[in-house]
């Protein structure tokens, strides 16, 4: 009786087991040809996140890692936590495409949550030229222009100081500083470099985020 109790045991935990990995495996789908949705809602947390798919296997390449990357983490962070009752933690990330000649860019914006005063908010930028077949950074910018740092900082630093919500001009400065650091998360647009600063780089956290569009003409 006592075998057949634990058979019976063990083939339950099985199928919850397989059950539930049929169902992590049923979240990621296409909402169209462009892009996929990963979705998943348990009794205590969300996971919803969006990322596009385009012609290039080296961007999607590197957007897929990125994007398993931190859902990785947020997976493992909510196994090291006991979720409280009365808390719903979550891993929400959206993104937004910019295109300007032969470059391709993407901003990801993270926002998760497993526990504490408020969510997480991080930026996430990726450049593609689909010419070189190459993902573009920081230092490809310094290594064709020398000035592109001082270039950054500058224009950003004066055209922050404007800005009503900033209120902690040690902040700005330090957030602004010519440090490549401080200037990773950038795409191409129409408009100009678009720099973006996440929350606590250049203001307190309730500020909420900061973008600079910087005209191309100041990189000639």
């Amino acid at each position: 009786m006592k075998i057949k109790t634990i058979f019976t045991l063990l083939l339950i935990i099985n199928i919850i087991f397989f059950t539930h990995i049929i169902n992590i495996n049923a979240d990621k789908s296409k909402t169209n040809n462009n892009e996929y949705k990963i979705s998943e809602i348990r009794k205590n947390y969300k996971i919803q996140i969006y990322y596009p798919i385009t012609e290039y296997k080296k961007l999607n390449n590197t957007i897929t890692k990125q994007i398993t990357s931190y859902l990785k983490e947020f997976k493992n962070n909510i196994k090291l936590s006991n979720i409280p009752i009365n808390q719903y933690y979550h891993l929400i990330i959206l993104y937004e495409k910019y295109e300007y000649k032969n470059y391709i860019s993407f901003v990801f914006r993270i926002e998760d949550f497993t526990g504490g005063a408020h969510p997480n908010h991080r930026i996430y930028t990726i450049v593609y030229d689909t010419k070189e077949n190459k993902i573009i950074n920081i230092d490809d910018l310094i290594n064709k222009n020398k000035n592109t740092l001082e270039i950054l900082s500058k224009f950003s630093g004066n055209e922050l100081k404007g800005n009503k919500k900033i209120t902690d001009f040690s902040m700005l400065y330090e957030g602004t500083k010519k440090e490549k650091e401080n200037f990773t998360n950038f795409v191409f647009s129409k408009e100009g470099l678009i720099i973006f600063f996440p929350q606590y780089q250049v203001a307190p956290y309730s500020q909420g985020e900061f973008n600079v569009i910087i005209p191309y003409k100041y990189f000639k």
